[in-house]
């Protein structure tokens, strides 16, 4: 058994953190460790290794995350309903999933695809154009903060009239986790309280340590590094 691809640290690096060297309790570690990982990102309402949104099947060349679906949006802003909002300029936003988003190099390039088609007799039932809407002139990405502006106004309104092709989280360094080192730090600090109170929770299941979780943010630095990477739309 290892860590999931999608871990926030390694058990070489809880070891190490922890002053372990032998192999004793490694399982035990591994699953705390997918467990803390899952909670940050269910904290944050974020998922955070990089991936390819593509509606493909394969992994990630780096970071061997699994392909996710496609991104689709409507153009309803969240006041009727829908998922985008409008700027102070009259400027439609749409706030990505995920970020950072990948600027190209060997992954997929950002697409705003809109929707031409819709039908039983499309194949699939939808058809997309990727021509339409062409980036810098029709709409801007802010890659660092994944946000989704449209250069024309607000989105058109409608169900499902955008799918977004991108790779978006982080990539930092060339081994993993591949995530910034407080990030990483939250969830060793996180593990490591779990794993040297095992004794008390021998008769609780991994997966439900949420309780126990809770009471982590009172501290400042896991309180401060969990809103440090999330983000709040009013």
């Amino acid at each position: 058994m290892a860590v999931k691809k999608t871990a926030l640290t390694t058990l070489a690096h809880f070891k190490t953190r922890n002053g372990m060297t032998t192999g004793e309790d490694d399982q035990l570690i591994e699953q705390i460790i997918d467990a803390v990982s899952d909670w940050i990102e269910s904290q944050t309402n974020r998922k955070f290794k990089r991936r390819e949104y593509n509606g493909g099947s394969t992994t990630h060349p780096a970071t061997g995350v699994t392909d996710e679906d496609y991104i689709y949006f409507n153009g309803y802003t969240k006041d009727k309903g829908g998922d985008t909002v409008r700027d102070e300029a009259g400027y439609g936003l749409f706030y990505l999933p995920a970020w950072p988003v990948a600027v190209n190099d060997d992954e997929v390039t950002f697409v705003l695809a809109s929707l031409s088609n819709r039908g039983s007799s499309v194949t699939g039932g939808e058809e997309w154009n990727v021509d339409t809407l062409v980036e810098w002139d029709d709409y801007i990405v802010d890659r660092e903060n994944g946000v989704l502006r449209h250069l024309g106004g607000t989105f058109e309104p409608g169900f499902r009239n955008y799918r977004i092709t991108m790779a978006a989280g982080f990539l930092e360094g060339d081994t993993h986790p591949f995530v910034p080192a407080d990030l990483e730090q939250l969830c060793l600090r996180l593990a490591s309280e779990r794993y040297d109170d095992k004794s008390n929770l021998q008769s609780e299941k991994i997966g439900t340590w949420s309780r126990t979780f809770d009471t982590s943010r009172e501290d400042p630095f896991i309180a401060q590094t969990l809103q440090r990477y999330s983000r709040i739309v009013i």
